[in-house]
């Protein structure tokens, strides 16, 4: 039931961002994060509610990015990082949080060229590139592997 609210929040939260209402897009986000955390809080190795968590993140991320709030932006991405980096150490095998963990370095490199850290951004586009090759070898045929590893390339040539 808590987590449906989380996700309830966060669907709100964008609903609120596509109406340019960011105040509300905030209000939503924090909801739904500290709702998540409260639920990886009572169940720390619930890698469902681990990886929602790396989600609410990144969403409570993206509000910061409106407001210009660099700084708060980049300490939420890297904490889904983390979060992304430890599910695909325990699990391998689960192409979808290494999707995950491919996005976060898309975004962490992102944010550092809006910042100026380009030595930073090189780094993490190129983690971005290995991660999104890992994705081709696991499903070659998927149009969407391909499309995360072109992007990758993408990023590294900005």
């Amino acid at each position: 039931m808590r987590a449906d609210m989380a996700r309830a929040h966060l669907a709100l939260a964008d609903i609120s961002e596509r109406l340019s209402r960011i105040e509300e897009m905030r209000k939503h986000a924090d909801a739904g994060l500290s709702i998540r955390r409260e639920l990886v809080s009572a169940d720390p190795d619930n890698v469902e509610l681990l990886e929602a968590l790396s989600i609410g993140l990144v969403r409570r991320g993206d509000v910061e990015g409106h407001t210009k709030d660099l700084v708060a932006q980049q300490r939420l991405y890297q904490e889904a990082l983390g979060i992304d980096q430890r599910l695909v150490r325990q699990n391998p095998d689960v192409v979808r949080y290494r999707d995950n963990l491919t996005w976060s370095y898309e975004r962490l490199g992102a944010l550092a060229r809006r910042q100026q850290r380009f030595d930073d951004a090189r780094c993490l586009h190129e983690q971005q590139v290995a991660s999104a090759r890992s994705l081709i070898d696991a499903e070659p045929g998927n149009p969407l592997r391909s499309y995360a590893l072109f992007s990758a390339y993408s990023s590294l040539g900005e």
